[in-house]
């Protein structure tokens, strides 16, 4: 079995794939004999989309999004004894309301599934003059109790947590316009009871990003703050609150030419001397947890304390799993030096004449020791530069370290 533990009560029979030996970065993996659902599984039915599956009285239950031959979507419910081979049924889910009248939106669409305490939940997307959150209970999935609409329209995407938090229901939604905005921010509301919601926050789509650091220069016994000490997220809020920073940042030994990876959840800040060339996915979010009581204009920076605490990581990543000593790789060759699902970044050590072709959507070039001719123009230590889709071929000449970066 993995190293992977799965936070959620115990099921002995979920299905399990290890991560193919060539994948690299990614979290999470496909099944190798997808699609598991095909074509026309029922009639009036066309295919299976967006579903949600959950463990049921020992085997599997979920709930799909199936386009029916009309082109219409809605939900439909199915049954696995392994979450591999799915009946499902013949009939669309018939919801009632309280009152046990039928109660059906004209389409629903991308369910999700939890289940709070002892009763499941379902929300998707439905017709409330516009784009809005259909909500369900069902305690046993024969009867489906459509609730109120937890917003006003225009929203695509919510779900729950599975847990009350402080005694409140807590739904993550995305609202959207009137047509599929290809992005959303993700907002987070509460609720005492499923019909009143309320505090209403901005969570900017992320509760953290990806980035990375290629060490430029530093001084000698150089440290960059790398994780921390903790080892539960009890520690982890009993330190902060406490302000106990020494017993808490963990600083790791650097040098120049060494490549830090650093995951989202990870504490991480840069030291006095260090200068760093960074690639990070395309996020405007930074969580600020201490700021050493330096002020900006008289005044203190804005912390983000309760951010900081809900998105670290605890116990951190080893400073193994992070630093990686990249001064020597071979020669006139593109070396990777990480790949996940935002981006690529590559070290080039050149020495003499290579050629490479240029196949990425667009590739970052940065000169960061030496100089080299590239077709035909001279670039230098401090240039950055970027190659564009269908650039072609790229010949290279001189003497220079080169950070390229792609996205993924």
């Amino acid at each position: 079995m993995s190293k992977y533990t799965m936070i959620s009560p115990q099921v002995p029979n979920v299905p399990w794939q290890e991560r193919p030996a060539d994948l690299k970065g990614a979290p999470v993996w496909r099944y190798n004999e997808n699609p598991i659902i095909g074509r026309n599984p029922v009639e009036g039915v066309a295919r299976i989309f967006n579903s949600a599956v959950m463990p049921y009285e020992g085997e599997f239950i979920g709930v799909f999004r199936a386009e029916q031959t009309n082109g219409i979507p809605y939900i439909y419910l199915g049954r696995s004894k392994d979450a591999i081979h799915w009946e499902i049924d013949k009939e669309k889910i018939n919801f009632v309301d309280e009152d046990g009248k039928e109660f059906m939106s004209v389409y629903a669409y991308d369910p999700r599934l939890v289940k709070i305490e002892d009763t499941y939940y379902i929300m998707w997307c439905q017709d409330f003059y516009g784009a809005s959150i259909g909500l369900a209970k069902t305690t046993d999935f024969k009867t489906f109790v459509r609730l109120e609409n937890p917003f006003l329209p225009f929203n695509r995407n919510a779900v729950m947590f599975p847990r009350k938090i402080n005694g409140n229901f807590v739904m993550m939604s995305r609202p959207s316009d009137s047509g599929h905005t290809p992005f959303g921010d993700i907002f987070i509301s509460e609720s005492p009871d499923l019909v009143y919601w309320g505090r209403h926050r901005h969570e900017k789509g992320s509760l953290g990003k990806m980035e990375c650091w290629y060490v430029l220069d530093c001084p000698k016994d150089a440290k960059l703050v790398l994780g921390h000490k903790a080892k539960s997220q009890g520690e982890v809020r009993e330190m902060v609150e406490n302000g106990k920073w020494e017993e808490f940042l963990q600083y790791v030994p650097v040098k120049k030419g060494d490549f830090i990876q650093i995951d989202p959840g990870t504490v991480h800040a840069i030291t006095t001397g260090c200068l760093l060339l960074e690639t990070q996915q395309n996020s405007d979010v930074t969580y600020r947890i201490y700021d050493y009581d330096r002020l900006s204009n008289g005044k203190p920076r804005e912390l983000h304390v309760q951010k900081s605490i809900d998105v670290i990581l605890a116990p951190a990543k080893s400073p193994e799993d992070m630093v990686k000593h990249v001064q020597n790789l071979p020669k006139n060759t593109l070396n990777e030096l990480i790949s996940c699902q935002y981006y690529t970044v590559f070290k080039l050590d050149l020495e003499g004449e290579m050629t490479f072709e240029q196949s990425h959507p667009f590739l970052n070039i940065s000169v960061t020791e030496g100089e080299a001719v590239l077709n035909g123009t001279k670039v230098k230590k401090g240039d950055h530069l970027i190659l564009p889709a269908e650039f072609g071929a790229v010949k290279l000449e001189g003497k220079a370290e080169i950070i390229a970066s792609a996205v993924r």
